[in-house]
């Protein structure tokens, strides 16, 4: 029903957007969003390769599935629609892979990455240590933001800080508070 509901939603005058693994996507679905004016489809990728990205999905061909989903949204686009957007949930396993994610986003002609750290209590096996937090300010966000100027991407510290960085944001982030707070007054 998912076409049906979105339909109804653009005809509502909304912007309908959805995150998707895009691993059913196919010609069909991405000419119907197009047709229909969706207004923006959410990659979801754990690295910028099959090795990494179907290690953490748990699923041989995943990365396959979701990079030929991400190119046909961008080739049945209509004016636009809808626009591309990557979301990147980063762990300890797979933070060291965001400047390769950027540039696999750049080539499928994403117009975002969205960084997203794991926030949830229970996951010390997946959520970045302090060495890891420390790595990632020191080596990996000056990549980052370098990548996300050259390609157009936001330099928002947010984008490029996702784990913060002041005092009090490193502190949530050793809890595992990534959101720092946000959700407590920003109810999805």
């Amino acid at each position: 029903d998912f076409l049906r509901i979105a339909e109804a939603g653009v005809a509502l005058g909304m912007k309908v957007n959805f995150t998707t693994n895009a691993t059913l996507i196919d010609k069909d679905t991405a000419r119907a969003l197009g047709k229909l004016g969706v207004n923006s489809v959410a990659v979801s990728f754990d690295g910028a390769d099959a090795k990494t990205h179907d290690r953490m999905r748990g699923v041989e061909g995943a990365f396959k599935a979701a990079t030929r989903g991400a190119g046909l949204v961008r080739k049945y686009a209509k004016k636009g629609l809808p626009k591309l957007r990557i979301n990147m949930v980063l762990t300890r396993r797979n933070y060291h892979a965001a400047p390769d994610v950027l540039r696999l986003a750049h080539d499928l002609g994403a117009v975002e990455v969205h960084p997203m750290p794991v926030d949830a209590k229970g996951q010390e096996n997946i959520r970045l240590s302090k060495a890891h937090l420390r790595d990632y300010k020191a080596n990996i966000a000056p990549e980052v933001k370098a990548l996300r100027k050259q390609f157009g991407f936001s330099t928002d510290r947010d984008y490029v800080y996702p784990f913060g960085r002041t005092k009090e944001e490193a502190n949530y982030s050793k809890q595992g508070l990534y959101s720092r707070g946000y959700y407590d007054t920003h109810r999805c």
